[in-house]
C-alpha cells in the first residue's frame, strides 16, 4: 500500500512539473504574440501616417487608413496570439520541449511520459508492454533528473525573460514615438486611432475660407481670404464654378502680407455660384455664394 502510495506520488510529482513547464510555454508564447502584434501594429501606424502626409489627410485617405491598420491589427492579434492559444499542447510536447531545453536529462522524461501515460494527451501505448516496476523505475529516474534541473524553474524561463525585455523595449518605445516622436507620426496617430471620430476633423491641415457661404447683391464684387493652418504654400488658388457653367475655373489667390493669408476678389457676380480654396493638396469645402436682387431707389 505504501508503494503505491509512493508510486502515485512520484507520478503526480512528474506531472506537476510538466504542468508548470506548459503554463511558462504558454506564457513564452503570450509575450512573444505580444511582441509581433505590438511590433507590427506599430510598423503599420507608421507606415499609415507617412501615407496620410502623402494624401495630405483627405477624409477618404484617413478613412481607407483607419480601416487598413485596424485589419491588421485584428489579424496579428488572431494569427500570433489567440491562435497559438487555442492550440491544444500535449504533455508529450511538454515533454520533447523539456527534453530540447535540457539535453541532459537525457529523454528520461519523454520516455517516462511516453510509456506512462501521464498527465494530459498521452495515450501512454508503450505502458501495457513495459512491466511496471521497469516504468515505475523510468519515472523514478525522470523525478530525479527533473530535480537535479530543477525544470519547475529553470526550463523556459530565459525564453520568458527576453520576450518580457523586448516587449517592454517595444512598449517604451512606442510611447516615446507617440510623445516625442516625428511630427507625421504623431498626427497621423491622432488620426487614425479614433476609429469613429470625425475624418475631416482629424486632418491637421486646414484652409479658413471667409466669407464662406454668403449673399450678396446681384452685380457687386466680393472680397475672399483664405489662411492656411497646419501648412503652408506659395500656390493657393480659388476654383469658383457658376450655376450655368460646367466646370470649376481657376482663379489664383495673392498673399495678404504673411505666407498663411492670401485674399481675391470675385468681380460683378451676377449668378449664384460655388466656390472651394485649394493649396499643395488640400482644399476647403465647398461653399455657396447667392446673388439676390436688391430694390430699385427712386
Amino acid at each position: 500500500m505504501t508503494e503505491a502510495l509512493s508510486g502515485a506520488a512520484t507520478r503526480q510529482e512528474l506531472v506537476t512539473a510538466i504542468q508548470q513547464v506548459r503554463k511558462r510555454w504558454r506564457t513564452k508564447l503570450l509575450l512573444g504574440g505580444g511582441i509581433v502584434v505590438l511590433g507590427g501594429f506599430l510598423l503599420a501606424l507608421f507606415a499609415a501616417s507617412w501615407g496620410l502626409q502623402a494624401y495630405k489627410f483627405s477624409p477618404a485617405s484617413v478613412i481607407g487608413f483607419r480601416i487598413g491598420i485596424f485589419t491588421v491589427f485584428f489579424a496579428l492579434v488572431g494569427f500570433f496570439f489567440i491562435r497559438p492559444l487555442r492550440k491544444r499542447v500535449t504533455d508529450l510536447q511538454v515533454a520533447l520541449f523539456v527534453e530540447e531545453s535540457e539535453p541532459k536529462l537525457q529523454a528520461a522524461i519523454l520516455a517516462a511520459v511516453d510509456a506512462g501515460g501521464l498527465g494530459e494527451g498521452t495515450g501512454g501505448a508503450l505502458a501495457a508492454e513495459v512491466h511496471p516496476v521497469i516504468l515505475e523505475r523510468m519515472i523514478q529516474q525522470a523525478i530525479e533528473k527533473c530535480r537535479e534541473a530543477d525544470i519547475a524553474k529553470h526550463v523556459g524561463q530565459p525564453a520568458v525573460k527576453r520576450n518580457t525585455i523586448v516587449l517592454g523595449a517595444i512598449a517604451v518605445v512606442a510611447v516615446l514615438l507617440l510623445a516625442v516622436g516625428p511630427e507625421f507620426l504623431r498626427q497621423g496617430a491622432s488620426a487614425l486611432l479614433v476609429p469613429f471620430g470625425s475624418a475631416e476633423a482629424a486632418s491637421p491641415y486646414a484652409i479658413k475660407v471667409e466669407p464662406g457661404d454668403a449673399t450678396i447683391p446681384k452685380g457687386s464684387d466680393q472680397a475672399i481670404k483664405a489662411k492656411l493652418n497646419g501648412f503652408r504654400s506659395s500656390d493657393v488658388v480659388m476654383m469658383v464654378q457658376a450655376d450655368d457653367e460646367a466646370t470649376f475655373q481657376r482663379m489664383p489667390l495673392v498673399s495678404a502680407g504673411d505666407d498663411a493669408s492670401f485674399e481675391g476678389m470675385l468681380f460683378d457676380v451676377k449668378a449664384p455660384l460655388q466656390y472651394y480654396i485649394e493649396a499643395d493638396g488640400v482644399r476647403s469645402p465647398t461653399y455657396a455664394m447667392k446673388v439676390v436682387e436688391l430694390p430699385a431707389v427712386f
